[in-house]
C-alpha cells in the first residue's frame, strides 16, 4: 500500500445549522467560537448567538460579520444579502408566515422575509436605526 486516507466522521442528527432545538445547544466545528462560513465561499462569516429563551421559546440569533472595509451603506446590503443567501441555501423553504406565528421576536421588528422546515421556522428581519442600535438585518430561528 503505498497511500492510505482514513476519515472519522460523527454524525449528529440536529437542524439548520447544527442547532439542537431540544437540548438547546448548537454544535460547531470548533466549540470556541460561534462563528460559521464556509472554507470553500468566504464571502460571508455568520454570527450565531447561544440559544437563549423568550416567551420558554428557544431561538437564535443570526449575524453576517462586518466587513470593516465596507462602508456603512455596503455593509447594510451585504447583510441582506448574506442572510437571504443562507435562509435559501440551507433553510430552503420560503414561507409566508407572520410575525403572529412567531414566539420570539422582538417588539420592534420589521419580518422581510420568512423561510422554514418542518422543524425550524426563521425570520429575516430589518431594524432601523435609532437611539439604540444602527440600522442593520439579522435572524431570528426558532423551532415550530
Amino acid at each position: 500500500v503505498k497511500y492510505a486516507f482514513q476519515m472519522k466522521q460523527i454524525m449528529r442528527e440536529r437542524d439548520f445549522l447544527g442547532i439542537d432545538w431540544k437540548n438547546g445547544g448548537i454544535t460547531l466545528a470548533n466549540p470556541q467560537s460561534h462563528v460559521v462560513y464556509c472554507v470553500l465561499d468566504t464571502r460571508y462569516e455568520f454570527l450565531l448567538t447561544d440559544t437563549q429563551l423568550r416567551n420558554n421559546i428557544p431561538f437564535v440569533k443570526i449575524k453576517v460579520a462586518f466587513a470593516s472595509d465596507l462602508t456603512d451603506a455596503e455593509n447594510l446590503k451585504r447583510q441582506e444579502d448574506g442572510l437571504r443567501w443562507l435562509l435559501e441555501k440551507h433553510l430552503g423553504y420560503k414561507t409566508f408566515e407572520t410575525t403572529a406565528d412567531f414566539k420570539t421576536l422582538p417588539e420592534d421588528a420589521s419580518i422581510v422575509e420568512t423561510y422554514g422546515n418542518e422543524t425550524t421556522r426563521a425570520a429575516l428581519l430589518h431594524f432601523k436605526d435609532n437611539d439604540f442600535h444602527e440600522e442593520c438585518y439579522y435572524i431570528i430561528a426558532e423551532p415550530k
